[in-house]
């Protein structure tokens, strides 16, 4: 069967999996223990996904100045426990990833390698990656292209065969300054105007919708970008 990627790497959260609900559950837990109240899911959402700095940034807006580095440790801890208990891949993932056997896949994530080895391993889904990256392997995170770039270079993969799938603008932003196909996901935890802005080539609603990009004939979508962006 002709396609139009054989390389195709994922985001981990809010892409890949959802994953929001372990994590809120570490966050809270690790608030309590340093006497500050919870947050909200939609808080949390917010702080998935950019790296360490902002995840702190988002959780502890304004004049609030905590320990991070006590506050990380104490979460860490509790996510390492808890991290498989709620998190499952989105609907119709499994199938998405079935349909990819036989291509190169990787996952590029700014979450922590050890707890996305984690999760794939738990998911059930490790086996089937080729490469998985996080900032431990990189000089610098998403939205620089490291990540990417590195997997399609141990994976003998061309940026014009290769795509990237993201929720967040940082992930969109990464694909795109790599040079290969980007589709930005609404079911995801980013602000969806966030990545219209950035008018990546695909815009899906459900993960099956990927199937139907990589067997197309490689057209990108970019000058009929609204139509398919709303679909």
């Amino acid at each position: 069967m002709s396609r139009a990627y054989d390389t195709i790497v994922f985001d981990l959260d809010g892409t890949l999996a959802d994953t929001m609900p372990d994590v809120a559950y570490g966050v809270n837990q690790a608030l309590g223990r340093m006497g500050f109240p919870p947050i909200s899911f939609e808080q949390v959402k917010k702080a998935i996904g950019p790296g360490r700095d902002e995840f702190i940034k988002t959780i502890f807006p304004g004049e609030v100045n905590p320990d991070a580095k006590t506050f990380l440790s104490i979460f860490r801890e509790i996510y390492w426990e808890h991290c498989l208990e709620n998190t499952k891949l989105f609907e119709g993932m499994g199938g998405v990833l079935s349909d990819f056997r036989n291509l190169n896949l990787g996952v590029a994530s700014n979450k922590p390698k050890i707890f996305t080895e984690k999760i794939l391993d738990g998911l059930g889904i490790r086996p089937i990656f080729n490469e998985v990256m996080g900032p431990e392997d990189v000089t610098h995170a998403k939205p620089h292209p490291e990540m990417i770039i590195k997997i399609m270079e141990r994976v003998e993969g061309e940026p014009s065969r290769t795509l990237f799938i993201g929720d967040t603008d940082k992930d969109i932003l990464a694909g795109q300054k790599a040079g290969v196909g980007v589709c930005g996901v609404r079911y995801g935890y980013g602000a969806v105007e966030d990545i219209e802005q950035l008018k990546p080539d695909y815009l899906i609603r459900f993960p099956a919708e990927l199937v139907e990009i990589v067997r197309n004939d490689g057209h990108k979508l970019n000058s009929d970008w609204g139509r398919n962006a709303n679909r």
